[in-house]
């Protein structure tokens, strides 16, 4: 790359160019306002009087131009030389514009609209490490902004972007190195952080005042609810998957607030996911082969002492056991399942009060 631009300059001089700047701009819009990226090629620092321009589309989303000045008090570009410099223009075009668009491709693909680093740029860095020394030595989180909808509405969009990217600076701050904040999306990030950066990590997800302004006034707290794994000494890493699986649980306990904002990751919380995702697997089929049972708890009226009603217990009888509810209530409580549940029993309430009409009891 430097020997091209070496060999660029040398052009520049022998044709007498002082000055050769390339301008590249992402549509239409953003050349207009004169917004885009400015490159200079070479600068001889002579004060300059003309300039010749020539202008690409180099794809359908990004234009580029390519200017070469004059210096003042020259004699005229000759024709030959004219036309010299406008091949010169467009190699400069060609070849910084093709380095420009790697660039522009790779920070697409990393990065998102904000700068923030994204999940593939996140993934890439940890099987880097993961792959080559282990991930012994490191912590991962997952983490959301605490009440950052308010701070939104009460700062403004500007000003809580500042509040947001000066938080995540602070968290990449601490993360030490190798370590590294990555945008899921809104308020939303993962983080590989050092263990021997724990303490300083902690206190940030706790709370930590943030400013953004230039006064004392211009600052507000910011805290996260954080799911956290402390990577075990012992872990072999084989995949990102298995990671964001370790630490959904505690990233969930934190969400809802049932542990506190932060909670950390263990083992029990491993086998909970893998019994959960067991229950939604075999559920649909407990229903079809009618594997709930239900049972009626009387109620009975202590004036009268008789039955005055009753209340319909599931019980889930699986493989020859009964299943209690607490093993599976609260994991179909976490989608619709629930709702399944409810009209199958209400189905077979109802076909058991009908039965009991039809023997002539009363329900």
């Amino acid at each position: 790359v430097e020997a091209v631009y070496s060999v660029l300059r040398e052009l520049c001089k022998i044709l007498r160019v002082s000055k050769a700047v390339t301008a590249f701009y992402t549509g239409l819009a953003q050349e207009r306002k004169g917004e885009g990226e400015v490159f200079t090629a070479y600068d001889s620092g002579a004060e300059t009087d003309k300039a010749l321009i020539i202008r690409g589309d180099l794809d359908s989303t990004m234009t580029g131009r390519c200017m070469v000045y004059h210096a003042k008090g020259d004699a005229p570009w000759s024709e030959e030389e004219t036309a010299r410099i406008d091949t010169i223009q467009r190699m400069m075009l060609y070849f910084v514009s093709k380095n420009r668009m790697k660039a522009m491709l790779f920070r697409a693909t990393l990065y998102d609209d904000a700068g923030y680093s994204n999940i593939r740029k996140f993934t890439y860095t940890v099987d880097q490490i993961g792959n080559d020394q282990g991930l012994s030595e490191f912590c991962v989180a997952r983490i959301d902004l605490k009440h950052f909808s308010l701070i939104n509405q009460e700062l403004g969009r500007d000003l809580s972007n500042k509040v947001m990217r000066e938080y995540v600076r602070q968290l990449e701050e601490a993360a030490g190195e190798g370590g590294i904040v990555s945008r899921l999306g809104g308020d939303n990030f993962v983080m590989l952080f050092r263990k021997k950066n724990q303490d300083q990590v902690i206190r940030l997800f706790e709370g930590t005042p943030v400013s953004f302004g230039d006064t004392d006034e211009g600052r507000v707290m910011l805290s996260a609810h954080a799911g956290v794994l402390v990577i075990p000494d012992d872990y072999y890493y084989h995949e990102f998957g298995d990671l964001m699986d370790r630490i959904i649980n505690a990233y969930n306990a934190a969400k809802s607030g049932s542990r506190g904002d932060i909670v950390f990751s263990n083992d029990r919380m491993l086998e909970q996911k893998e019994h959960a995702m067991r229950i939604k697997q075999i559920f649909p089929v407990a229903l079809q082969n009618e594997e709930i049972l239900i049972f009626y708890q009387p109620k009975i009226s202590v004036s009268t002492n008789t039955i005055v009603g009753a209340e319909a217990l599931s019980r889930w009888y699986h493989n020859g056991k009964l299943v209690m509810p607490m093993e599976f209530i609260p994991v179909l409580e976490q989608s619709m399942d629930i709702c399944k549940l409810d009209f199958y029993v209400l189905d077979h309430v109802c076909r058991d009060i009908r039965r009991w009409l039809d023997e002539g009891k009363p329900a």
